[in-house]
């Protein structure tokens, strides 16, 4: 069993895993980036009015993920970032809001083309679902999880697509 970790530059970045994965077993050195502070870690924002559409997408997912990115680009343009959400029509919906973004908001364009061509592209801006996200390391990922009640005032539905499946917490593990 794997005994510490090295690789995060924050414990937020593995308390998940290790809680849940790792039963609280790893060792994971401090982080020397500083305490609790809302550039490092993991942060969570809980969209609780949310609506999940039969065919896996989240509007008003989507639209807090644009604001994010948006947020981002206006703060901290020389810091990369990615988008990973959990299916691909949840991807296809986020890519629409940011080519619509993009007619209204031309720094938003210029931060994608820095992006594209800063550092050969290796850290080029993303919208990946989970099965493409592997390995991709940005200094900001934003998950969305597009899942939500179906109804106004109504509760999450437990059904999470392959992750209920038989070794589906493996796409958690990304």
């Amino acid at each position: 069993m794997l005994m510490w970790h090295y690789r995060s530059k924050h414990e937020d970045l593995i308390r998940f895993q290790n809680h849940f994965i790792y039963d609280s077993k790893l060792i994971i050195p401090p982080s020397t980036m500083g305490g609790d502070s809302e550039e490092f870690g993991v942060s969570n924002h809980y969209l609780g009015d949310s609506i999940y559409k039969n065919g896996g997408t989240n509007d008003d997912e989507a639209d807090h993920i644009i604001k994010l990115l948006l947020r981002h680009v206006a703060n901290y343009p020389k810091k990369s970032i990615g988008i990973a959400v959990v299916n691909t029509h949840q991807r296809d919906l986020i890519n629409d809001k940011i080519r619509v973004a993009l007619d209204s908001n031309p720094t938003l364009g210029d931060f994608l083309d820095f992006w594209q061509n800063h550092d050969e592209g290796l850290n080029k801006f993303f919208v990946k679902n989970l099965e493409n996200v592997q390995g991709d390391e940005r200094d900001v990922i934003i998950v969305g999880t597009v899942y939500g009640q179906k109804k106004p005032a109504t509760r999450v539905q437990q059904s999470f697509g392959p992750i209920n499946f038989p070794n589906g917490h493996r796409r958690l593990n990304v």
